[in-house]
Formats: structure tokens, C-alpha cells, sequence
């Protein structure tokens, strides 16, 4: 999850594109980032904003 994020976080936030990367499928991809969202404490649409504005 954490590899997931980070890579968000520069700037790649197209699934397949992180799922080749990773060489995990792309519904894994999915499913680690609707796990993650579903946990966190801020609203899901606002998640992954949240996540490129770590600085």
C-alpha cells in the first residue's frame, strides 16, 4: 500500500500504469487504494488530493 501511495505521490496516479511498475494486476491496484481510502479518516474523493500535496 505504502509503494502505491508513494508512487501517487510523484505523480503517477494512473492504475495500470502503477500495476506495471509494481507487476501487480491492475485490480489489485484497485483494491489496495479503495482499502486505503476506506480506513482513512478524510473524505475519499479528497484522498489522493490529500496524498500529491504531502510534501
Amino acid at each position: 500500500e505504502l509503494r502505491i501511495f508513494a508512487l501517487i505521490r510523484l505523480g503517477i496516479d494512473d492504475s495500470s500504469q502503477i500495476a506495471e511498475f509494481l507487476h501487480y494486476s491492475v485490480n489489485t491496484i484497485y483494491n489496495y487504494r479503495a482499502q486505503v481510502k476506506n480506513r482513512a479518516s478524510v473524505l475519499r474523493d479528497d484522498f489522493e488530493k490529500l496524498v500529491k500535496a504531502i510534501r
